[in-house]
């Protein structure tokens, strides 16, 4: 048995294939949308309307050259929390060694590296707790602070 037995014939010229493509659904579709769509204008469209309007845009595009990109300046870069909480710590180690020395210098004074190692552990303390209490970067008072919260919590959901 050869191939030639089994192979469908091929004729371009043949009345039969061509009905059966014209018939075939994705062709019938293929031929009804390859033309460009037009969108004719409605009748109520009024074009000194459009005109206008387009005027407008252009007049306002012609703005201060103050309010251009020209003059962008991009936000600086974010800073992470725990690299300020770093740089404060260095710089309170860095205060913490200008105290001691300022008492080592004036003995009067009662300044030495424990009672500074106090104040600073309250003032850190104190800090911790400000922040804490602090709504939107700002601090209230006690007796606000729940009415605060409250209405904060109104205006995010």
């Amino acid at each position: 048995m050869s191939l030639a037995m089994y192979a469908a014939p091929f004729d371009n010229d043949s009345s039969e294939y061509k009905n059966n493509d014209n018939d075939n659904i994705i062709n019938k579709k293929r031929q009804t949308h390859n033309k460009t769509q037009k969108k004719y204008p409605k009748e109520n469209f009024d074009q000194e309307k459009v005109n206008s309007v387009l005027e407008k845009i252009h007049n306002n595009s012609n703005m201060d050259e103050e309010d251009t990109l020209a003059n962008f300046s991009p936000p600086p870069k974010p800073e992470s929390v725990g690299v300020s909480k770093t740089i404060a710590t260095e710089e309170m180690q860095n205060m913490r060694e200008k105290l001691v020395d300022v008492g080592n210098k004036h003995t009067g004074l009662g300044i030495n590296a424990g009672t500074v190692s106090e104040i600073l552990s309250r003032s850190k303390t104190e800090f911790d707790k400000a922040t804490k209490e602090m709504v939107h970067g700002v601090r209230y008072s006690k007796k606000m602070l729940k009415e605060i919260k409250s209405d904060s919590a109104e205006y995010e959901n």
